[in-house]
C-alpha cells in the first residue's frame, strides 16, 4: 500500500476510474462523481459530534478588514475551493442561490483555489480578500 496525497479531487476521481487508486477521503460531492465515474462506494461516514453526518463551510476574511456580513462581501474577490469540494464550493454555491446571490455578479472577480489547504493561507493574501475554507474534525 502506498500512500499519496492529492493536489485535487478530480485527479483522485480520475485515478479511481482508470484503477490506480484504490480508496480515497472524499466529501460528499466529490463521492457522488466518483462514484457515477469510476464505481466508488463509501465504506465510512464523517458525523459531527451529535452524530449527524455532514461538513461545515465557513466564510473566513482577513482580521481588521471590516467584512463581518453577506452585504459587506459585495464587489470583492471571492475564492471558491476545488470545484468538487462540498463545504468549499457546493455548499457556498447553494447558499448563495439561496439569499438570491450569482457570485459572478455579486463578486468583482469569482478564482477558484484548488488546493483547499493554500486556501486557509492566503487569508493574508491582499489580492484575495474572501475564501471558503473547510473545518473537519474526526471522531472516534
Amino acid at each position: 500500500m502506498k500512500l499519496q496525497v492529492a493536489g485535487d479531487y478530480a485527479g483522485v476521481i480520475t485515478g479511481m476510474q482508470f484503477g490506480h487508486i484504490d480508496i480515497a477521503y472524499l466529501g460528499p460531492k466529490s463521492y457522488v462523481e466518483a462514484a457515477n465515474r469510476a464505481g466508488a462506494e463509501a465504506i465510512v461516514l464523517e458525523k459531527d459530534l451529535n452524530g449527524i453526518p455532514g461538513c461545515h463551510g465557513l466564510i473566513l476574511s482577513k482580521r481588521g478588514s471590516g467584512l463581518k456580513t453577506i452585504e459587506d462581501l459585495k464587489g470583492k474577490t471571492w475564492a471558491f475551493t476545488d470545484p468538487h469540494s462540498t463545504s468549499g464550493t457546493l455548499v457556498l454555491t447553494v447558499y448563495f442561490n439561496t439569499i438570491h446571490i450569482d457570485p459572478h455578479q455579486y463578486f468583482s472577480k469569482v478564482i477558484f483555489q484548488v488546493r483547499e489547504r493554500f486556501t486557509f493561507t492566503v487569508t493574508t493574501a491582499p489580492s484575495w480578500t474572501l475564501q471558503p475554507v473547510v473545518k473537519i474534525v474526526f471522531w472516534s
